[in-house]
């Protein structure tokens, strides 16, 4: 009977795991189950985070297995802040109300937008404070005259429609234009970290149709400057439409010198030209004939962080409006980045900083196994004006190395130093430069270059990140003053407190003591002193506990005690009574 129940045991066993097995392939089939080796996942488990804070272009978490802090900077804007309810969010889209001339009105991490009812689109800055410029559409033909020539003819359209899709983290608005020769559609996709960017489609009636797409802003304001290449135009001085640029790669909107928009043009020939006119500026897009797609430049308001890249090939050649970084060894590319630091506490104590950039493409030959090192820069640098004759300069020690992988994605490096350098204030924040180990000035062989390609913060996604792990510390300064007699040679008040997680003792003298200490956490300090006795002592009188969230000062006074012993008898009895206290 046993050896019948072992057999059908063994028996269900392995029809359990065929079944098992028939199921998974199943669902394998299916695309449903997505299996991770053993080996794959992480023997030691990443703790869980609090999130404390987040701003605009970080988050800040507590460790509570260690008991530190985690800083995520981002190079740009990844939240905006509710303004009803202060609180923090990757993007806000709200009906406008019956009454007013919008639809719906929007807020991005680099501005805010209303979507109104004429179709037109209203950009403010991130505050809503002032309009930077409006927005509209056209389409560009040829018309031909009466002697045979043919001029440009600007079509408006005559129906405007809009639909909005919720796909879980990302909303999809999509403006429905219909002009006589097509309709356009925009689509403007809100989702964390976007720039104000949209992509627009044209679909002509006639197949055979050549045309432009015209992205016409409007200033409301003359107090503008634009920056194109390495011009300042004052539009005041705008009397006419016979400005007309074409082939550069970005410009740049400023109100006393203060960068309010910044337009990138990433795809060489798609903008054909710019033309100023008064109080606007008119973007002609493609020569196109048939269907056409394709996403209008990156605005972006007030960036965080600085990174770009320098050539020596091009040595008066700027780069900060591009949305990649390059690396280049022979003929050395380099490049540049910094970060806003100011969001660690002074005296924190940095426990790891890793820098992280994503890792897209190279030219020519593969530099995978190449080492890239970063040094600090040394001095001031503007992403939008420094090159490689004007780049400062940088310190010839290494702070950090590694090696270029075989496969695309993030790469990063080790500043736990350089970021506790800036921190600590021992060097002034300009940030890094990043270079191959040899990038070389020259070229050997045409077979020997290569270029390593990474996202800058300009491109739309995988925007570079320093992560940052620290103990924020406050520093208190005790000042022990004696009541009468001063502490004797040798002897001290004992402190306990908390620096970097652990539990520390200090010796605490007569005069000033300065203890540094992990942010919210408490000094404890003993009642009498190390050299106490039962018959004399220095004491504060009380056990002193109190926590810290700030530098501070306080004082603190002691005294030098004996103890008296009064002895008496009574009148009656004759019995010696006696009692026994410190006294100063």
């Amino acid at each position: 009977t046993m050896a019948n129940a072992h057999n059908k045991t063994q028996v269900l066993k392995a029809k359990t795991a065929l079944l098992l097995v028939t199921l998974l392939l199943l669902s394998l089939i299916a695309g449903y189950v997505i299996i991770t080796p053993t080996s794959a996942q992480s023997s030691n488990p990443q703790p869980k985070l609090k999130l404390v804070e987040r701003g605009q272009y970080w988050e800040r978490y507590y460790n509570p297995a260690r008991g530190t802090y985690v800083l995520r900077i981002y190079g740009d804007a990844q939240y905006v802040k509710a303004p009803h309810t202060g609180k923090w969010s990757p993007y806000i889209l709200e009906p406008c109300g019956s009454s007013e001339p919008c639809l719906y009105r929007a807020w991005i991490p680099h501005a805010s937008f209303d979507i109104n009812r004429n179709g037109s689109i209203t950009v403010y800055d991130v505050n809503r404070t002032q309009i930077i410029f409006l927005e509209d559409f056209l389409i560009q033909r040829q018309r031909e005259t009466f002697f045979g020539s043919s001029i440009p003819f600007y079509e408006t359209f005559s129906n405007f429609q809009h639909e909005i899709e919720e796909r879980g983290n990302e909303t999809l608005i999509r403006l429905i234009y219909t002009y006589p020769s097509g309709v356009l559609t925009v689509e403007l996709s809100l989702h964390r970290g976007a720039h104000y960017a949209k992509t627009l489609h044209f679909k002509p009636a006639d197949p055979n149709l050549r045309y432009s797409i015209i992205l016409e802003r409007r200033f409301p304001s003359a107090n503008l400057q634009l920056k194109v290449r390495d011009k300042l135009l004052d539009l005041r001085n705008i009397l006419d439409d016979k400005i007309e640029f074409s082939n550069f790669t970005s410009l740049d909107l400023k109100r006393d010198g203060r960068l309010l928009a910044r337009d990138v043009f990433p795809e060489p020939g798609l903008l054909k030209s710019v033309r100023l006119l008064l109080g606007r500026v008119r973007y002609r897009f493609g020569e196109f004939s048939g269907e056409a797609s394709f996403r209008d430049p990156t605005t972006t308001i007030s960036p965080p962080a600085a990174d770009t890249y320098i050539n020596y090939d091009c040595g008066t050649s700027n780069y900060g409006s591009g949305t990649s970084l390059v690396l280049r060894m022979y003929v050395a590319k380099r490049i540049l980045i910094r970060f806003d630091l100011s969001l660690i506490p002074p005296n924190s104590e940095i426990i790891e900083a890793i820098l992280r950039l994503y890792y897209y493409q190279y030219n020519n030959k593969d530099p995978a196994g190449d080492t890239v090192v970063i040094h600090r820069i040394t001095g001031a640098w503007d992403e939008t004006e420094v090159t490689w004759n004007n780049f400062p300069g940088y310190d010839s020690t290494v702070l950090s190395s590694t090696t270029l992988p075989s496969a695309f994605g993030w790469v990063e490096w080790d500043l736990t130093q350089g970021v506790q350098a800036y921190v600590n204030g021992t060097y002034e924040n300009y940030g890094w430069l990043i270079k191959f180990e040899d990038d070389k000035y020259y070229i050997s062989s045409s077979t020997e270059w290569r270029e390593a390609l990474f996202y800058s913060k300009e491109y739309d996604g995988y925007d570079p990140q320093l992560y940052v792990e620290y103990f924020p510390h406050v520093t208190v300064t005790i000042n022990l003053v004696a009541r009468n007699t001063p502490l004797q040679s040798g002897d001290y008040f004992e402190a306990s407190y908390t620096y970097n997680g652990v539990t520390q003792t200090a010796q605490l003298v007569d005069g000033t003591n300065t203890l540094t200490i992990d942010q919210g956490t408490s000094i404890s300090i003993q009642e009498t002193s190390h050299q106490s006795t039962s018959t004399e002592r220095w004491t504060i009188l009380t056990s002193f506990t109190q926590t810290f969230t700030q530098d501070t000062s306080i004082t603190l006074t002691y005294y030098h005690q004996y103890k008296v012993t009064v002895q008496a008898q009574t009148t009656t009895t004759g019995t010696a009574l006696s009692s026994s206290n410190h006294v100063h």
